[in-house]
């Protein structure tokens, strides 16, 4: 797997970038925002990291300059939990906000999830349908069955249910089902709140077809998922 790291401060990723490529991964590095864009052009890595404090814009705004041109995934470094500096790295598109300190195999396991689940994402579009338990997601009719239960889904919640089915098992960032539902890049409080909304509708609708039990879970101020189901006997 290919990494861009974009930081000022590349020193202080010397160790973690030595363990990355003992562990079979290729890391580009870029000391500031315009750099990393040409390398992103240049090199196409599988997954970009970005240290928040990356000059000369910082790293939120080269994640948004990224995200407007592609879907690749994007990692920002954040020097703090503070919920606004968390909510600020979503908003700017980020798949995934990392805390410091970390080592390198949490970072690592943080790669490989974002980069599943962009190429489950790829996989889902090529396909005309994706399939979660007894329930068929038809990416053409736009209908969900059950067996021979069909469901009527509104457009964003049917964008929003095959974005949830097609990274199974996978918290999906507040965020990008924002982005996917809606079809526009927003994230706030109001966005939020009818997003909730939306997926207690969905989850209602689901519950109707019958079947294999099927819940939408949500992890508090990150996403919502779909837990793996086991595969009845």
């Amino acid at each position: 797997m290919k990494v861009l790291l974009a930081a000022g401060d590349l020193g202080s990723f010397d160790r973690t970038i030595s363990d990355l490529q003992q562990e079979g991964f290729i890391v580009v590095t870029a000391p500031n925002g315009k750099i990393a864009l040409e390398h992103w052009k240049a090199t196409d890595p599988d997954v970009v990291v970005v240290d928040a404090t990356l000059p000369p814009w910082d790293g939120y705004d080269l994640c948004a300059k990224i995200r407007r041109d592609s879907q690749t995934p994007v990692l920002i470094v954040a020097g703090s939990s503070d919920e606004e500096e968390v909510i600020r790295g979503f908003a700017s598109g980020a798949d995934d906000v990392l805390i410091r300190p970390f080592g390198a195999t949490m970072l690592g396991l943080r790669l490989r999830a974002v980069h599943g689940r962009y190429m489950m994402n790829l996989a889902a579009k090529r396909n005309n349908e994706i399939r979660f338990g007894d329930l068929v997601v038809d990416l053409e009719s736009h209908q969900v069955r059950c067996g021979d239960a069909i469901v009527l889904l509104t457009p964003i919640e049917f964008r929003l249910l095959s974005m949830l089915a097609s990274n199974e098992g996978m918290v999906v960032s507040f965020s990008r089902l924002i982005e996917y539902g809606w079809t526009r890049k927003t994230y706030n409080k109001s966005n939020l709140d009818a997003l909730k909304t939306h997926m207690t509708h969905l989850r209602r609708k689901l519950q109707s077809l019958g079947g294999q039990p099927v819940d939408i879970d949500v992890v508090p101020r990150s996403g919502y998922f779909l837990p793996r189901l086991r595969k009845q006997s």
